[in-house]
């Protein structure tokens, strides 16, 4: 009888390892990694070229804000007033409003027979028809614009629209949106177009482009 209890704990004691071995995990094995396989390559940044090409964008937008946003804050009028503050013509003078829905008038003024990029002109002129004397103030739509108005109106104003008299000192010159006709025969103590640009960069600034 013992010997019968004795063989029945052995094989109670055989199925307890056995489930024991059953529920222990098994240890996976760890593989290192090959040496010869290769990763993909991870760019590297150096953050001083990156502030570089960030300047170098901003540059480039500043450029092209340049070319073509750049306004004058005065208006028309105050610039020639402002002119005529530094340097008095001596003449009897006044301003009129160029009528751009007027394609005679404004030729007459500028010389100009197209001239849908020119938002505002402004003529200053002798009261007396035998003075030759102008000052021509024009405002356009946009300051990319300003070189060729400028050139149109060297190239083709008319220097002796007068009666009998003609101009003989003339520049036009031009700053960001504002373009500037000035016109006269010399005589003494006249406003010369020298003096007349002179003056006008003295309130605007360098001229951008100038034609003389």
């Amino acid at each position: 009888m013992k010997k019968r209890r004795i063989g029945i704990l052995i094989i109670v004691a055989a199925l307890m390892m056995a489930i024991l071995a059953s529920c222990t995990p098994g240890l996976t094995e760890t593989k290192d990694p090959d040496p010869t396989e290769t990763q993909d390559p991870v760019e590297s940044q150096d953050p001083d070229n990156n502030e570089d090409e960030d300047k170098d964008e901003d540059k480039d937008e500043d450029k092209e804000d340049d070319k073509g946003s750049s306004k004058v804050d005065m208006t028309l009028s105050e610039i020639i007033e402002a002119i005529y503050g530094i340097k008095d013509p001596g003449l009897m003078l006044g301003d009129m409003e160029i009528d751009l829905e007027n394609p005679d008038n404004v030729k007459y003024y500028t010389g100009l027979t197209e001239f849908e990029n020119v938002e505002q002109a402004i003529a200053s002129e002798t009261m007396i028809g035998s003075q030759a004397y102008s000052l021509v103030m024009l405002r356009v739509k946009d300051a990319k614009f300003a070189k060729d108005t400028a050139q149109d109106i060297f190239k083709n104003v008319d220097v002796r629209k007068w009666v009998c008299v003609g101009a003989d000192d003339m520049q036009v010159v031009a700053k960001d949106d504002v373009v500037m006709l000035f016109m006269t025969q010399s005589f003494e103590d006249g406003l010369t177009s020298k003096e007349a640009v002179d003056a006008f960069e003295e309130i605007l600034g360098t001229a951008d482009v100038v034609f003389k």
